[in-house]
């Protein structure tokens, strides 16, 4: 389940043992008091809180891309990245017709770790500056100013920063973003000698953990994200 994608198929006849089991059920005709859609859903929720399979699969496939994103001198992750992302972060990587169905499974949550990750800037060398989340207070990537000039001139974070001083271009960041969120950029200390780090931001310590993102998906599944996931001691 943390390699592939599961077939709804499978999961529908995954759910059906487990449904017969704890209802102690071995006909084919017997009569079921709830169905198990149910049963998984939170206590809150009037369930009994057993595991969603759908949304734990889905879970495990985002802890191997988390891994991929941020445990980088492994050796899966440079055999994998000499095929599928040899010149980008595996966030930003392109998807391929050719990929193998591991891949297209692992790959297929890189949108979901990017909705609940952020990035704190180090060097600057793998953050997309219109594409990927690290300013803080912004929960989207930011747009250019629609005075800016040549925005698609700049693509990562290191060209706003002064390699000489460590220090922010601060002309070039009120050129190319609008006041508000350039003095947020300026106030943003830079690490001296520090690479860029992804941080997720569903538990207090900025790690991943599978039962954070099996909440996040089970509350896009049944309650359209509108839920979150609460970080506590017991979480983390």
């Amino acid at each position: 389940m943390s390699s592939f994608k599961l077939p709804e198929d499978t999961i529908k006849k995954m759910n059906s043992i487990q449904l017969r089991f704890w209802w102690n059920k071995t006909g084919k005709k017997d009569f079921f008091l709830t169905c198990f859609s149910g049963i998984c859903k939170t206590v809150d929720d009037g369930g009994l809180n057993f595991r969603d399979l759908w949304c734990f699969n889905l879970a495990l496939l985002a802890k191997a891309a988390w891994r991929l994103c941020t445990i980088t001198d492994s050796l899966l992750v440079r055999s994998l990245n000499a095929k599928y992302f040899k010149k980008y972060h595996p966030l930003h990587a392109l998807k391929k017709v050719d990929s193998t169905w591991s891949w297209k499974s692992v790959s297929s949550e890189f949108d979901f770790i990017k909705k609940f990750s952020f990035w704190l800037v180090g060097n600057g060398k793998q953050i997309l500056i219109w594409h990927d989340k690290w300013i803080h207070h912004k929960e989207v990537p930011h747009s250019p100013a629609i005075n800016a000039t040549n925005p698609s001139s700049y693509t990562y974070v290191t060209g706003l920063i002064d390699e000489d001083t460590k220090s922010w271009k601060s002309l070039l960041i009120y050129n190319l973003f609008d006041t508000t969120t350039a003095q947020q950029i300026l106030s943003m200390r830079i690490p001296y000698n520090s690479e860029d780090r992804l941080c997720w931001t569903l538990t207090k310590n900025d790690n991943f953990i599978v039962k954070s993102a099996y909440y996040a998906l089970y509350n896009i599944k049944n309650h359209n994200g509108q839920a979150t996931y609460k970080r506590n001691s017991n979480n983390t």
